[in-house]
Order: C-alpha cells, then sequence, then structure tokens
C-alpha cells in the first residue's frame, strides 16, 4: 500500500502539470525581478506627512533606475481630491526636492528632503514664507 502511494506521488511529481507550474512560477519570478530592474528607488506611491503624522499630499512617482533620467511624479491632496503634475523633482544621492503648485494662486510648494534609514526621507516643505516639518515614505 504505501509502494503504491509513493509510486502514485513520484508521477505526480513528474506529471506535465507540475512541470509546467514550477516553469510558470520560475517565469513569474523573472518578470517580477526583470521590471524591478527597470524602476529605481522613488518608483512607486509615497505620502507627504507633517510632523504629527497628518498626510498632507500623495505622489505617485515614476524612477527610470541608475538615474539615468529624473523622476517624474504627480501629486494628489486626499482631503480635496485635487491632483496636478510636479514641476520640478531631482534627486542626487541623499538628497531629493520637488517642486509642485497645489494651489494656482499661491506660492509654489518645494520639498527638500533627505534619504532616511529604511528608505523614508525627512526634511522641511516651505512655500512662501511658510516652513514645516515633513516626511516622505513609501504607502
Amino acid at each position: 500500500m504505501i509502494g503504491m502511494l509513493v509510486a502514485g506521488l513520484l508521477v505526480w511529481a513528474a506529471s506535465p502539470d507540475q512541470a509546467s507550474d514550477t516553469a510558470f512560477e520560475r517565469r513569474m519570478r523573472d518578470s517580477a525581478a526583470a521590471a524591478q530592474a527597470l524602476q529605481g528607488p522613488l518608483d512607486g506611491r509615497w505620502l507627504l506627512t507633517d510632523a504629527k503624522g497628518r498626510t498632507l499630499y500623495a505622489f505617485q512617482i515614476a524612477d527610470p533606475p541608475h538615474e539615468a533620467a529624473p523622476p517624474t511624479a504627480a501629486w494628489t491632496d486626499p482631503h480635496t481630491g485635487a491632483l496636478g503634475g510636479v514641476d520640478a523633482i531631482s534627486r542626487a544621492g541623499d538628497s531629493l526636492s520637488l517642486t509642485f503648485a497645489p494651489d494656482p494662486s499661491g506660492p509654489p510648494v518645494r520639498l527638500s528632503l533627505r534619504r532616511l534609514k529604511g528608505g523614508a526621507w525627512a526634511g522641511w516643505a516651505t512655500a512662501g514664507a511658510a516652513r514645516r516639518k515633513v516626511r516622505l515614505s513609501l504607502h
């Protein structure tokens, strides 16, 4: 009886379905690794929060790998639903700067951030004379 069970398991393990499942999983892992290689460290959805942890804006950043080209980004205000493009974004090593205009009649917001351990960024948001501490975290 045990011999028949072992023989059945060996047949199942060698079946074409099992082999194709393994090949499929391998292709999926390879595809995910290839996609990740085409993304820089800023690629993804980020939340900008103030010193009290309140969400100010959300950003979607497309970041090419290896600093070959500058990232591009868009912002949204989760409280009002307003959205727009980021006017300028640049990174140099552990420094990141973003400029965007959430209020067309007001001054643009400039973020000056430094990379933290763990991948988040922290620094200042400046709009005209107003300045506040902020944190940008991957969401």
